[in-house]
């Protein structure tokens, strides 16, 4: 799907041989063969929590394992082509899923003053196995939907916690919030950020709702692609997000400013206990080269998320400082963390015990200054 919301033919998929290898023949005539699927795809395999869900509607359906990491190429291809949903970028797999696309009626936005009522069904919904919306990858809870937001009518991706109000439902509540100050700060900072608003229920359950940077208008889609997509067909060995980008700029696959904004980001991240900052966490709109990031998103204090085991960090750890990063890089990062930090201690909406890390983190951040400080220019 284009931006106006109209479809048009991109390409034919054949499987051959050797097993889970494809020739793809573009709408021009041009032909390649790929041995998995095209670099282009490999994000529209099911991952995180709505791709597991995705995986165990299907499985019994198609006769595949419910574990979608098992899954091979031909698996995911023909998964891809009965599945009724939308996939992250407009993507339309097969020509059953065209037609489904055509015939499929718009969905009605949410009401602002019913939301509430609608995401908590939503997130039960999710919560039991069920696919509500989009393919979006991640670990969180999460689904989709179209919704009234105060700028309009948006299709958004919605986070959640669960309903029950333990400790670890709280913190990741704390983490939600900060994730939308984290969004907040970069925008004001002149950095291109999700848009994103917190909702919390009477219950304390809380939703990050953030504006899909993949859709223009009701029906206007943008293709996406993750920097974990990008490096496994450009890079030959992959690196940090820094270390990506100077060797995509190598090849003229992105430009020198997204490499120096892609450093202040990493860097803020660092400085916000970031730890998640993997390669399927940044991404960029889909073009000929060079390629342009899409707004930041996922940024918030991963590292202090409960452990598998429900464990939670109570004091501020050391922030992890990297000489890859450039020191006007850290210059620009530094402010915009530690007004993340003084936002977070001073949020009422965020737990005593997490604003009490807020306010130790800035000290963290100065012994980082020290260190940037004494760095050449």
């Amino acid at each position: 799907m284009d931006d106006a919301g109209k479809a048009h033919k991109f390409a034919d998929i054949r499987l051959c041989w050797p097993q889970g290898s494809c020739l793809v023949t573009g709408a021009d005539g041009d032909e390649r063969w790929f041995d998995g699927l095209p670099w282009y795809l490999t994000d529209l395999r099911p991952q995180g929590f709505l791709g597991r869900a995705w995986g165990r509607k299907l499985a019994a359906q198609l006769n595949l394992t419910e574990d979608i990491r098992l899954w091979q190429e031909e698996d995911v291809l023909y998964a891809l082509t009965v599945f009724s949903g939308e996939y992250t970028g407009g993507w339309l797999v097969g020509e059953g899923n065209y037609q489904r696309w055509i015939t499929a009626q718009r969905p009605a936005a949410i009401p602002l003053d019913q939301k509430l009522t609608h995401y908590e069904q939503l997130a039960s919904d999710a919560l039991a196995g069920e696919i509500v919306g989009s393919s979006a990858g991640g670990e969180q809870p999460k689904f989709t939907c179209y919704a009234q937001t105060p700028s309009g009518n948006k299709h958004v991706l919605v986070k959640f916690t669960v309903p029950q109000q333990t400790a670890v439902s709280q913190r990741w509540g704390d983490l939600l919030i900060a994730e939308s100050i984290a969004a907040q700060i970069l925008r004001d900072g002149g950095i291109h950020a999700i848009e994103s608003t917190v909702l919390v229920t009477s219950n304390r359950q809380v939703f990050l709702e953030a504006e899909r940077f993949d859709c223009k208008g009701n029906d206007g889609r943008l293709p996406i692609v993750s920097l974990e997509a990008v490096q496994s067909e450009f890079i030959s060995s992959p690196g940090s997000w820094p270390e990506a980008m100077r060797r995509l700029c190598e090849q003229q696959l992105v430009t020198h400013q997204s490499v120096a904004q892609t450093e202040v980001i990493w860097a803020f991240g660092r400085l916000i206990a970031n730890s998640d900052m993997h390669a399927g966490n940044l991404s960029f709109y889909l073009s000929e080269p060079p390629f342009a990031l899409t707004p930041v998103y996922d940024m918030l204090p991963m590292a202090y998320a409960p452990n598998s085991a429900g464990m939670l960090r109570d004091a501020a750890i050391e922030v992890r400082f990297d000489l890859n990063v450039s020191k006007s890089a850290w210059l620009t990062a530094i402010p915009l963390a530690q007004q993340f930090w003084q936002t977070v201690a001073g949020d009422p909406r965020i737990s005593e015990a997490f604003r009490h890390i807020a306010q130790e983190m800035p000290e963290k951040i100065r012994q980082i200054e020290g260190k940037v400080a004494r760095m050449g220019g």
